[in-house]
């Protein structure tokens, strides 16, 4: 399993499970399981999530994982995913449009 920062880097075209995924629950495994069952040789199957958590970006405050990132990418890695991204939540996202920013990220332009 690739673990990506940059969405430059990312395999396309993807099957994608998006969400904050703070920790890897029942909810979070049909979600995934969406994901890899839509894969296939021509669709990387790929999780986005945010990094940090963006309850931590807004609060300033440290927001504790219900699953540590580390135990996360493993659990991940045992479920088949090609790649997991993580993206920074930082000011960037915010400040630009909300389609421009979807349709980078979806799109690639």
């Amino acid at each position: 399993m690739q673990v990506i920062f940059d969405l430059t880097t990312i395999s396309t075209p993807t099957s994608i499970a998006l969400g904050n995924f703070d920790g890897i629950h029942r909810g979070h495994n049909l979600v995934i399981a969406a994901a890899l069952k839509k894969s296939s040789p021509h669709a990387h199957s790929t999780l986005v999530t945010f990094h940090p958590h963006p309850r931590q970006f807004f609060s300033g405050q440290l927001h504790s994982l219900l699953t540590p990132l580390p135990e996360k990418l493993a659990h991940l890695q045992t479920l088949g995913l090609e790649q997991v991204v993580l993206l920074p939540f930082d000011q960037k996202p915010l400040a630009s449009p909300q389609r421009n920013l979807s349709q980078k990220f979806w799109f690639g332009s």
